[in-house]
Order: C-alpha cells, then structure tokens, then sequence
C-alpha cells in the first residue's frame, strides 16, 4: 500500500500531516479486517519523525496488529516513473 497524499503548509510553516493520518486510519481499520501480509509505504512529505511518533502507533492502534511493515521514503520519487 502506497500512502501519497498532500502534505501542505500550515500558517506557521509546520507540515500539516491530517491527510497522512487520516489514510492510515483507513488503511489500519482495512487490515483490522484481513490477515493478509501488506507492507505499508510512505510516500507523502512527513517530518523527521513522523513515521514512528504518530504514523505506526495509528496504524497499530486501528488495525490491532504490532508486526507492520512500514516504509517511509526520504528521497522523493520522480513522478510518473514505475516502482520496481
């Protein structure tokens, strides 16, 4: 699963991170459903941090899993190229 949604500004030049949690509750209350493996990918803008402050204890907690494959990307992609 590929997580790659806006990450914008906030007023005080924070990143606004709302969009990234709020698909990761989603994508946690999906696997809460499934016992199939996924790995989880990160390809949204977050700060240092991010990944294992606030997006791996969300999705923990909505998907009632500890053993999560979650991969964050720090070198941005260029867009329209394929992942191999």
């Amino acid at each position: 699963i590929i997580v790659c949604v806006g990450t914008p500004s906030k007023t005080d030049g924070n990143t606004d991170i709302k969009y990234v949690k709020g698909v990761i509750k989603d994508i946690g209350q999906h696997l809460r459903k499934t016992e199939k493996y996924h790995t989880v990918l990160i390809r949204s803008t977050v700060p240092p941090g991010t990944t294992r402050t606030i997006i791996i204890p969300i999705l923990e907690q909505y998907s009632n899993k500890i053993a999560i494959d979650l991969l964050d990307i720090f070198k941005k992609l260029k867009q329209n190229k394929k992942i191999l």
